[in-house]
């Protein structure tokens, strides 16, 4: 769970759920339909927004908070958990509500990174409780064209091979040419080539 500094007695009052229907190789609606009776036990405001397009959680967390909800839960895989990140980061931090996440997409590097539970029943029942919740870094990339990218990563060494394998791949919206984070992977690159071949 990521979370702006709150005490921990925090309990959230209004909830807005970010679901990527597509997650999971379009499992996600049968997830959501088995998560709705914890839903359900909220004692707040509860309500429930799914993705259409890409980008599209960017939109829903922005509107969330507009709405006035006091946490935001992303239920997907990595790319909703980047969206909903990438729009919670655009409001004033003062404005800024507790982000939750609930993996249920077939990449959740950042929830397991995070010490969520794998188990989709209780990760959604902790959010809702307000547990655990801990402050992330964030990096910010600007490319040359001034598009602005909210970057969420693991550190260590990574194998060549897999940087060039990512960069074949052109992994999407993360890794892929012409996106703020293939310099990142360019760096990488250039920085293992220079400091691991001696």
């Amino acid at each position: 769970m990521i979370s702006t500094p709150f005490a921990s007695t925090y309990q959230p009052h209004k909830v807005k759920l970010i679901l990527n229907p597509m997650a999971d190789m379009g499992r996600a609606w049968k997830t959501a339909n088995e998560l709705r009776p914890i839903a359900q036990e909220f004692k707040g405001e509860l309500t429930w927004s799914g993705t259409v397009y890409p980008t599209h959680a960017i939109e829903l967390a922005k509107q969330a908070v507009q709405e006035g909800c006091d946490m935001v839960i992303a239920l997907g895989g990595d790319g909703t958990v980047h969206e909903v990140i990438n729009g919670l980061m655009q409001v004033p931090e003062n404005k800024r509500p507790v982000m939750g996440i609930v993996p249920i997409g077939s990449g959740n590097d950042f929830a397991y990174s995070m010490g969520i539970t794998q188990k989709s029943s209780h990760a959604l029942a902790h959010a809702l409780k307000a547990e655990n919740i801990q402050p992330v870094d964030i990096g910010l990339m600007t490319d040359e064209q001034g598009r602005k990218d909210i970057l969420l990563t693991g550190g260590g060494i990574i194998p060549r091979s897999d940087i060039e394998a990512l960069q074949q791949q052109g992994i999407g919206r993360l890794f892929g040419p012409g996106t703020p984070t293939s310099d990142l992977v360019d760096y990488i690159k250039s920085w293992t080539a220079e400091h691991l071949d001696h």
